[in-house]
């Protein structure tokens, strides 16, 4: 049901040891079904660290973090492919049932079909970060974290990626997704409202 929520923050602080000051400070906030979240703040100010602990990745310092659903998608600002394995398998990793089909279908559409055998390894950090997106995408997963999805890429595969992007939230009412990005048309492309960060206001 759209508005339930996904992804809660209860009174949540964090600060990194030997910080003079914490990154959040006693943050509630959720994520509802639906909802599309750029955070905005200027480079540098914590929100890859946000996007790590709303995913779980990091452990808050006071307070509680609630996640929905362990179905989730990360593309991360480096893409973090495994560069012994070929492309389709590091996409493959991920997946809950092995299907093929959809994942060909995405790197075709990107312009990676013929990069589906090649070693992650030989990528470019342009089609790293392309085949990073289709990986978080493998499981239709009901929140996705983007942190700069677009790095590397020019305009017309910025457009294809938020094409991507628009047809997996499109598909089902009961996803959402956060964003950290600086391109302000891709931004207006996803239809993302922007959440002052860390004010949340």
């Amino acid at each position: 049901m759209k508005d339930t929520p996904l992804l809660k923050f209860d009174n949540v602080s964090f600060s990194w040891k030997n910080a003079t000051e914490p990154l959040l400070r006693n943050v509630t906030w959720t994520l509802k079904e639906g909802d599309a979240i750029h955070l905005d703040a200027p480079s540098g100010t914590g929100k890859t660290t946000f996007l790590k602990l709303a995913a779980g990745l990091l452990n808050p310092t006071a307070g509680s973090i609630t996640i929905a659903t362990d179905n989730i998608g990360f593309v991360f600002q480096e893409a973090r492919l495994m560069p012994w394995l070929t492309v389709i398998d590091n996409i493959r990793l991920v997946q809950r049932k092995p299907n093929d089909a959809p994942l060909l279908e995405m790197l075709d559409f990107l312009g990676l079909a013929e990069k589906a055998p090649a070693m992650a390894g030989t990528l470019s950090g342009g089609e790293a970060q392309r085949v990073s997106l289709i990986r978080a995408l493998a499981n239709s997963p009901e929140i996705l974290f983007l942190d700069e999805p677009f790095n590397g890429l020019d305009a017309t595969l910025t457009e294809k990626s938020v094409f991507l992007i628009n047809k997996w939230r499109n598909a089902s009412d009961n996803r959402g997704f956060i964003i950290v990005s600086h391109i302000k048309k891709s931004l207006t492309d996803l239809n993302a409202k922007s959440l002052l960060f860390p004010k949340f206001s």
